[in-house]
């Protein structure tokens, strides 16, 4: 049986806009952004430059992973926690840490005693630990990375504030692996970095 005319070019309609939302997250990276989003050392201590931070732990636990984290970790299932930062009760960035379950009872174990302290707390101020360079992006269209930050960001906010791009690197502490992910929102990436330690 054909497929009604209306139905097809609805689905017509969502396929490009499916299509133009992922060949924009082909093109490269803004200038005006690149000055966060590759940024070395701690984007906590670079946030405070903007203002007082607060850190809220969205979510914490085992959870099957994306594509980019099995890639990166050579695991599909680890332990996650998210995270949402906010500047003088705005919110600034979603993070999301990824670890293979074994590595959060050995190298990582920290982890689970963070609560809504900053990750930064334990990566650079370890000089154990190791990081590879940092890359950065957008989430394609109705991905799973898209779908976890639009279910992390305050929905009151979202049409104004998400995200579009995002970062993200791997440390390494004692051969184990730490995949952290943050999305950055448009209004950090419009301001002048500060200036922060490693």
């Amino acid at each position: 049986m054909a497929q009604p005319f209306a139905s097809r070019r609805r689905h017509l309609t969502a396929a490009a806009h499916r299509a133009r939302l992922n060949e924009r997250a082909r093109r490269p990276v803004p200038a005006s952004a690149q000055r966060w989003l590759w940024a070395d050392g701690s984007l906590t201590a670079r946030l405070r430059g903007l203002g007082e931070v607060k850190v809220t732990r969205l979510r914490q636990g085992p959870q099957a992973l994306h594509s980019l984290e099995q890639r990166l970790l050579g695991v599909r299932h680890g332990h996650v926690r998210e995270v949402l930062l906010w500047v003088d009760e705005r919110p600034a960035v979603w993070a999301r840490s990824v670890v293979d379950a074994r590595s959060v009872k050995g190298a990582w174990r920290a982890l689970r005693g963070l609560g809504n302290r900053p990750l930064a707390e334990l990566l650079f101020t370890d000089r154990l630990v190791r990081r590879t360079p940092l890359q950065a992006g957008r989430p394609r269209a109705h991905s799973l990375p898209a779908s976890h930050l639009q279910r992390g960001w305050p929905q009151e906010k979202a049409a104004a504030s998400a995200p579009a791009w995002w970062r993200w690197s791997v440390f390494t502490r004692r051969g184990q692996a730490l995949l952290v992910q943050e999305a950055i929102a448009p209004w950090v990436l419009c301001r002048q970095p500060p200036n922060a330690a490693r």
